[in-house]
């Protein structure tokens, strides 16, 4: 295993304003920490992206930036990654395991503005930023701007607009990219909130997330023991085919909704939400023992929920 990217295996300073226009690796065993500018970055990396048409391709830990950002010191510009500009393109990222439109991990902070599009594909944790934000990440749109993610995210298991795995903070992201898991989870935002995951103030809108034989939610296709989403909103279709779906998450372990006052941002509005479970929501299908649901007020058009099973009756509960 070594490390490989477009500008630099591993880049421990700074990589700002170019453009890699040439294809790397393919998905084989033996090829991972691929990055379209670094296979693994400890520095800095600004504005600086493969061109549109161009793929990064390995077996683990595959980015279309960096196939690692390490979390080093963000303020002194070590572990950051800032993508700005309108229509930013990462190419086309696929990998068996860990692929992310910016970085296969991110175990450092990624700073979003402007419009990014990314098409990424795994069998495994899938995200329009990083297939996997570690409990030391940090996903965040840069100050008075909102980073957008378009394009598309596809993974057999966990798939997610901006993350295909939540294990920190992500932050004021929009995704406007199309989800798709056909096992496991979809999420508009995190195919799954685990444990220690916060997702705040981050909107789904535009295009749908759908599971084929799993769970989709419009945030997070499952919310952890641990973990907490808030002040959230959701604009488009959630879908599982074979399986249950809720407006920002099917299931719900964690917290969701802000500590104290009613929330003023959050929404899940003028969409469908269709699963085949005997449950479905527009906050959750499923809000588990222990779970909690707070102050959540659903602002804007209600949702259309549909549920093509028949629901278990309580009744047998009710004369027990």
């Amino acid at each position: 295993k070594c490390a490989a990217g477009g500008f630099a295996g591993w880049n421990e300073g700074t990589i700002t304003g170019g453009s890699m226009a040439a294809s790397l690796g393919n998905r084989e065993a033996g090829y991972t920490y691929l990055g379209g500018v670094a296979g693994v970055n400890g520095g800095l990396i600004q504005s600086a992206y493969p061109a549109k048409d161009c793929a990064v391709r390995g077996d683990s830990y595959v980015g279309g930036i960096a196939g690692v950002n390490l979390g080093v010191d963000a303020a002194a510009s070590k572990g950051l990654i800032i993508c700005t500009g309108d229509n930013s393109s990462t190419g086309t990222v696929e990998a068996n395991q860990y692929a992310g439109g910016v970085a296969g991990a991110n175990v450092g902070s990624i700073s979003l503005s402007g419009q990014l599009q990314s098409s990424v594909t795994a069998t495994g944790y899938a995200g329009g930023v990083a297939g996997i934000n570690t409990d030391k990440g940090s996903i965040y749109s840069a100050e008075n701007t909102t980073g957008t993610v378009w394009g598309s995210v596809t993974a057999a298991n966990y798939a997610g607009g901006v993350a295909g795995t939540n294990r920190a903070e992500i932050t004021r992201v929009e995704n406007r990219a199309s989800v798709r898991a056909s096992t496991k989870y979809a999420g508009g935002i995190a195919g799954e909130n685990y444990e220690g995951g916060k997702i705040s103030a981050c909107v789904h809108a535009q295009n749908q997330v759908y599971a084929t034989n799993g769970e989709a939610g419009g945030i997070a296709g499952n919310n952890n023991s641990g973990a907490s989403i808030e002040n959230v909103q959701v604009r488009a279709d959630v879908t599982a085919a074979n399986g249950t779906a809720g407006g920002v998450t099917a299931t719900n372990f964690g917290i969701i909704g802000q500590g104290s006052g009613l929330e003023s941002s959050s929404s899940v509005s003028g969409c469908t939400i269709t699963g085949t479970s005997e449950s479905i929501g527009a906050v959750a299908a499923y809000n588990r023992a222990g779970a909690t649901i707070r102050n959540v007020k659903l602002a804007g058009k209600r949702p259309t929920c549909l549920a093509s099973r028949t629901r278990r009756s309580p009744s047998a509960a009710l004369r027990a």
